[in-house]
C-alpha cells in the first residue's frame, strides 16, 4: 500500500482536497522558470511528459482542478494498487498516472511540450534549448548546494564538470532564490567544504555508469551484480 501518501508532505494528492473551484498548477520545487508560461490558460490534466517515460506525465508540471471526490477516489486507488515510483517523486506520480491511465492517448492537446520539463543534461544535447520554459535540476547536485557570491562572476560550480553549458542556468537560479533564504556566500545545506566536489564526482560516476550500461558494458562482478540488482528491485516494489 502506498504508505508515502500518509506522510506530511504537500504532494498533488494532498492538494486535491482544496475545493476552491480554481485551476491549480503544480510546479517542480527544484526548477527555474525562464519565461512567462501562462499555464493557467491550459485545460485540466495538461501536463509535461516524464523525461524517462514520455507516455507518463510528470506530476511536477501538472494542471489540475482540486476535487474532494477525486481525492477520495485516488486514495482508494492508491490503497489498492500502490505507486510504482519512489520517495524521490513523493509517491504521487505513479498513483496519478495509473489513475489517469488514458492521459497518453486521450487528448494530445493536454500534452505539454518537453520544453516545460527540460533537464539540464537534455537541454544542452539538442539545438532547441533556447525554447526552454522550465529547467529541472535532477540528480543529487542541486543549485542550492552551492555557495553564491554575486561579486564572483566566474565562480566555479560542481555542475561545470557535469554539464558545463548549464552554468548560466545555475546562476539564474541562484540569483533568483538563494538571496531569499541565505546571505551571499553562505551555504546552509552542508557544513562540509568538500561536499560540493563529492556530489559532483558522484553525479559524474552515475552518468558514466549509465552510459556503460546502455552500451552493453555492465559491471556484472561489481555494481551491476545480480544481488545488487535484486536489492534495487526490492526497494521499488516492497
Amino acid at each position: 500500500h502506498c504508505s508515502l501518501l500518509s506522510q506530511d508532505q504537500e504532494t498533488v494528492l494532498h492538494k486535491m482536497r482544496w475545493t476552491d473551484g480554481h485551476i491549480w498548477v503544480e510546479l517542480f520545487w527544484n526548477s527555474v522558470v525562464l519565461c512567462n508560461v501562462e499555464l493557467f490558460e491550459y485545460e485540466e490534466l495538461s501536463a509535461a511528459p516524464d523525461p524517462g517515460w514520455p507516455d507518463c506525465f510528470n506530476s511536477g508540471v501538472f494542471v489540475f482542478r482540486p476535487s474532494l471526490n477525486t481525492h477520495i477516489q485516488i486514495l482508494e486507488h492508491a490503497a489498492q494498487h500502490g505507486s510504482f515510483d519512489n520517495e524521490s517523486h513523493g509517491g504521487d506520480q505513479g498513483v496519478l498516472n495509473t489513475f489517469f491511465s488514458d492521459w497518453a492517448v486521450k487528448d494530445i492537446r493536454k500534452h505539454l511540450s518537453i520544453v516545460y520539463n527540460l533537464t539540464v543534461d537534455i537541454l544542452v544535447l539538442y539545438r532547441y534549448g533556447y525554447h526552454a520554459k522550465f529547467v529541472h535540476f535532477l540528480g543529487g547536485t542541486k543549485p542550492w548546494h552551492l555557495s553564491y557570491d554575486p561579486q564572483a562572476a566566474n565562480e566555479c560550480s560542481p555542475f561545470c564538470s557535469i554539464v558545463p553549458r548549464c552554468v548560466p542556468l545555475v546562476s539564474v537560479y541562484l540569483k533568483c532564490f538563494l538571496p531569499l533564504v541565505a546571505r551571499p556566500g553562505i551555504d546552509r545545506q552542508s557544513p562540509c567544504p568538500t561536499c560540493y566536489s563529492c556530489a559532483a564526482e558522484t553525479e559524474v560516476d552515475d552518468l558514466e555508469h549509465r552510459s556503460m550500461w546502455e552500451e552493453g558494458r555492465a559491471d556484472y562482478m561489481g555494481k551491476d551484480a545480480f544481488n545488487n540488482i535484486m536489492r534495487k528491485h526490492d526497494l521499488f516494489l516492497y
